[in-house]
């Protein structure tokens, strides 16, 4: 307890994880966990508690034991991808609508999404309203701009209530964004897009869930290829040629709903 201020009870709550280190044999293993807590799921701060007795320890480690692999090294350490038919769903969805809104939050910034939330909004004219941490999900100067939703708003909460659908994206619909809880009105189909599956829910109960899917993947298969639409029409499927994993992935799907392995094509396509 440095200063005698007891800095665990202080930390904890502050933090994604508190991890305590009791033998310096496990400092290599806990050295890892610590990287792979803070970059998984909803990035946070990890404190790795070293005591003052360890600090002064020696041990014999390999220098490779303390190495940390590339995907824990920044966030989102890992992307994963919600099942297909999640996905046909909520394509179906925005097809129907007339008036969709887009509601993003800060979860945009920290899976990178930006890019390409700007262009699945101009490529299909979805305007994108936004939280105070989801500013610059979309560029203010963007003509789709609805700006600010919930306690702060100035036109989006009147689009939200004359949406259709609303396709939220890395947004927790907390107090603030709901403007206590009174947005959006309950008879509008909801599609949420969240890291954190126990997010979706917690105030409203989405039409489609999109869990356990950092918002750039899902961006990318909504904008392009289009390959839900293209598969749930049983037509060709483009498949990006540059991601191998997206195209063993499509030739799976493709055998999963009974397609011919023949109907998927690879072509180039530009990543967002």
């Amino acid at each position: 307890m440095t200063q005698e201020s007891r800095q665990i009870e202080i930390l904890r709550p502050a933090v994604k994880e508190l991890i305590r280190v009791e033998m310096i044999e496990r400092l290599p293993e806990l050295v890892r966990r610590a990287f792979q807590v803070a970059t998984s799921g909803r990035p946070g701060p990890v404190v790795l508690d070293i005591p003052e007795d360890i600090c002064h320890a020696t041990y014999p480690f390999n220098s490779e034991e303390l190495d940390v692999i590339q995907n824990y090294q920044s966030a989102p350490a890992l992307r994963m991808r919600p099942s297909q038919n999640s996905i046909l769903e909520a394509v179906k969805i925005l097809e129907k609508s007339k008036s969709p809104l887009i509601l993003a939050g800060g979860g945009i910034h920290i899976s990178g999404a930006t890019n390409t939330l700007e262009n699945f909004a101009e490529k299909y004219g979805i305007p994108v309203a936004h939280t105070m941490t989801g500013k610059g999900a979309i560029a203010c100067t963007n003509q789709l701009n609805a700006g600010l939703f919930g306690r702060y708003d100035r036109i989006a909460n009147n689009l939200i209530e004359n949406s259709d659908c609303l396709l939220v994206i890395g947004c927790k619909l907390g107090e603030i964004a709901t403007k206590r809880f009174s947005l959006p009105p309950n008879n509008i189909p909801l599609i949420h897009i969240e890291v954190m599956a126990e997010e979706i829910g917690r105030t409203l109960q989405p039409v489609v869930w999109l869990a356990i899917c950092p918002a750039l993947e899902v961006g990318r298969r909504l904008v392009h290829p289009d390959e839900a639409r293209l598969l749930a029409a049983g037509l060709q499927v483009p498949v990006v040629q540059s991601d191998p994993d997206a195209a063993d992935l499509l030739r799976q799907q493709a055998h999963d709903i009974r397609l011919r392995p023949s109907v998927v094509e690879t072509r180039e396509m530009t990543a967002a």
